[in-house]
């Protein structure tokens, strides 16, 4: 059996408290300063070894850009970059051209007989037809077939619009037709 004396007085025991709790915070302390400075030496590390590799890296791309070969493949580049520019420029312009041939067929699908179509007068969209008809009603006749004509269930001409002078007599009329061309749906491709 083991018997133990407890002979210190309270304020003795008070101390020795007090002095192990210091202790335990100082060695924790310690232990986190400790910690934090192997952290921070790590990062100081880290660094020094990254300005290193940016100062190496850095002397290459100089030696690289100095060279010739390097300066002939940015030249290359610029280039390609410019002949793709141009290139796309020239691709949408030909692609925003409508195509005649396919208007024209379709005219001349339209065109009765006896009307004479002496001129085709274009701006962007808009067509102007000048020339003559045997009579009122075949001209009103072309108006409504023009009217009717289509593509791909799309409406080809539209606004068609002859002028009340045209109309007024009955037999060996001149006359001005405007109409626009629906570019977008029938006049992209060929007809």
């Amino acid at each position: 059996m083991k018997i133990s004396l407890n002979l210190l007085p309270p304020i003795q025991k008070k101390v020795l408290r007090t002095k192990h709790i210091f202790r335990t915070i100082l060695d924790q302390q310690f232990r986190s300063l400790l910690l934090m400075g192997i952290v921070l030496l790590c990062l100081f590390l880290i660094n020094m070894t990254l300005r290193m590799d940016v100062k190496s890296i850095g002397e290459t791309n100089r030696g690289l850009e100095e060279s010739n070969s390097y300066k002939e493949v940015l030249d290359l580049h610029k280039l390609f970059k410019t002949t793709n520019q141009e290139t796309k420029v020239y691709s949408e312009i030909q692609n925003s051209h409508i195509v005649w041939s396919g208007i024209f067929r379709m005219l001349s699908a339209y065109v009765p007989e006896d009307i004479v179509i002496s001129s085709i007068v274009t701006e962007n969209d808009t067509v102007d037809l000048m020339g003559s008809a045997a009579s009122r009603i075949s001209l009103v006749s072309f108006q409504e077939k023009l009217g009717g004509a289509m593509h791909d269930g799309k409406q080809c001409f539209l606004d068609i619009d002859i002028a009340d002078q045209y109309l007024v007599k009955a037999t060996d009329v001149d006359f001005v037709m405007t109409f626009r061309l629906n570019v977008v749906d029938c006049m992209k491709e060929k007809i």
